[in-house]
This record gives C-alpha cells, structure tokens and sequence, in this order.
C-alpha cells in the first residue's frame, strides 16, 4: 500500500508528524511531496532530513509551493501538484497543514483516485495575526474543500473542536512520540532552567515569554532558555533569558534533559511535538490557554495552562517553594504522554483509517 503525504511546510512539526508516522508504518510505502521555504528559511539541508527517514520513504520536491496567497503562484504551484500526484501511483493522499490542505483537496476532481486526508496541524483560521476578512475568507475555503473532497484529521481533540464549531465535518487522532527509555524527573542543584522551543514568531508570542521572564528577574536562581531563532528576536529583552540559536535533534534534547520546566507561549498550536517530547522526558508543563496545548494538561496533575503573566509567574513562584511537586508533576507527564501520545497508538489508528479508505 503506498501512502504520498503533501507539506508545503515541510519542517517543525509537520516534518516530526510525518518522520514519526513513516518510521512507524514500514510495511507502507510512502510517497513525500514536500515545499522547500522553511527548510531554505532554517538554513537546513534536505539531504539529511532524508536520512531521518526508513528506505521505504521517497521523496519529490514541490515546485512553486509556498505559504503566503498569491494567485499566480499558487496557480503554478497547483498545476504542478496535479502534475506529480496524476504521474505516481498510491492508495490514500495525505495533505498536511492549510495549503497543501486546500490545494490538494482542490486537485481531486482531476484525480482518478480521490481517497484523501487532511490534517490541518494547527488551523490557519485560528491565527491572530491575520484580520477578520482574511479569518472570514480561509473559513469558507476551508468548507469549499471540505465540500469538494477529503476529510479531515486533526490531531489534537481541541483542534477538531475548533472546526466543528465552524461546522466543518471533522475526527481527530492525536499526535504522537517515540517513547523511549524513561529517564525520570530530575530535582535541579541550582538554576531553575525554564526552556521552550520553537521559531521566534507572532504563532509562539516571545512577547509573552519576556513578560513573564521579566516579572522573575530578581529571582537569581531562574534561567529562561528559549531554543529557536525567529524574526521577532528583539521582543527578547530580559536580562535572565538566553536565545541559543537554531539546534539540532540532539541539542534540543540535551537542552530539555537540562530544564525543570517547560513552558509554551503559543497563541495557537495543532497538537506541539516540543511540548511532547518535554513530556517524555518527564518535564512538568506551564501552557499557555489555547487551542492544542490545553489537551496536553491537566491542571496540578503535570503542570499548568495559564492566561497572563501574572498567572504564569505565580505558578513558577509556587514550584520553586516545592520542587518536590515539580518532580511529581513531571513523572505524571511522563504517564500522560504514555497514556495518550504514543506513536504506536497513533500510527495504528493511521493504519486503520489508510486501510478503510483503500478499499
């Protein structure tokens, strides 16, 4: 059974989404049409995100794919998809995040084979730095393509809340990890290193995370570490934040090995690989209140989602009285993640859904 998946965006988390689905279903074989902007905007090298992947795995780039709206290119960009997906031969086509969302679903009228998913990975409609027209106007395409074919996947239970409200038909398989040899909550001998991670971006609101760091600078025993690179660098003021720059898998591990706790800002997320592996590694949480990260806490059980600065701050304020609660918090993530984000379940409810649309 061959299975192609389309990213325009084929890094952070829809290339973890994808990495993690592919290695887990090796009796498929997989087809991967990808963009190349984020991979030339993180300076990254397309010949070693190959190698991350199992033989099973080809790949064939996305001529004029990209994010923004532009009708020329766009047009191109659908021209050539059609191209590729009417020249290879699969079962099932599966779009990841809004353009290859939309273009790909628009593309299956001129298709033979028209079996085809789409798993939004954060919903476009739900950005904060678009206006209301341009909320307004995704949300009816957003219906013209479900109208015209597929269905969609979110990957987080919230996420498909967020398009049901919108009535857009909808089901969800969370997103899942790699569970590995469980390393155990930690108790820090000193700095209290809080990390996050991620691009530096209006979606991951470093305002925010400097708000917070800024109302803790008297704190001497707290370090901010934000792992990321990003346009909106300079909102990143506090004196007791360290940006380390872009870092590879291993690094960010080492990183979040070294953290007491992980914090996301986010404004709006899918279901955030970043805060998945913190997880694994047995890390409590302090998430910001938005769509994806509330799925992933439970509230004085594996941390805390919050709404301010203020809120934020008071409850690192609380774990750094009791770090014998912060340890606890972070075995109880570790059990969390187990419980409902394990690739092997993730991967399994894949197989199923691939299954019934092949026949």
């Amino acid at each position: 059974m061959t299975i192609i998946h389309v990213a325009e965006s084929f890094s952070a988390g829809v290339l973890e989404f994808i990495n993690y689905l592919t290695n887990n279903l090796e009796d498929f074989e997989h087809i991967i049409i990808y963009g190349e902007r984020e991979i030339k905007e993180r300076n990254a090298d397309i010949e070693e995100i190959k190698k991350r992947f199992s033989a099973n795995v080809s790949f064939y780039k996305w001529e004029k794919a990209q994010k923004s709206i532009n009708p020329i290119k766009d047009s191109l960009a659908f021209f050539n998809l059609c191209h590729l997906l009417k020249k290879l031969d699969y079962e099932v086509i599966h779009l990841h995040s809004s353009k290859a969302g939309f273009l790909g679903r628009l593309a299956a009228p001129f298709l033979k084979n028209k079996k085809i998913l789409y798993t939004p990975n954060g919903a476009y409609f739900l950005k904060t730095d678009i206006s209301n027209f341009a909320r307004k106007s995704v949300i009816i395409l957003e219906k013209l393509a479900a109208k015209i074919s597929g269905e969609v996947v979110c990957c987080s239970k919230s996420e498909m809340e967020a398009y049901l409200y919108q009535n857009i038909p909808a089901t969800f398989i969370n997103n899942g990890i790699t569970i590995t040899t469980n390393y155990g909550p930690k108790r820090s001998n000193g700095t209290f290193r809080i990390v996050t991670s991620g691009r530096l971006s209006v979606q991951k609101n470093p305002k925010l995370f400097n708000d917070i760091a800024c109302l803790l600078e008297q704190e001497k025993s707290v370090q901010f570490i934000w792992v990321g690179e990003g346009d909106l660098k300079e909102q990143i003021t506090a004196s007791n934040i360290q940006v380390t720059g872009w870092l590879t898998k291993d690094q960010v591990l080492s990183e979040l090995l070294k953290s007491d706790l992980f914090i996301s800002t986010s404004l709006w997320e899918g279901l955030p690989f970043s805060v998945l592996e913190a997880m694994e590694l047995s890390k409590p949480l302090l998430l910001h209140n938005c769509v994806g990260n509330i799925d992933l806490v439970e509230n004085n059980y594996n941390g805390f989602i919050f709404n301010s600065d203020k809120e934020a701050a008071n409850y690192i304020k609380k774990m750094l009285a009791d770090k014998n609660w912060v340890l606890d918090m972070g075995g109880n993530s570790r059990k969390k993640c187990e419980q409902d984000f394990d690739i092997k379940n993730t991967s399994m409810q894949y197989r199923v859904k691939y299954l019934s649309l092949s026949k």
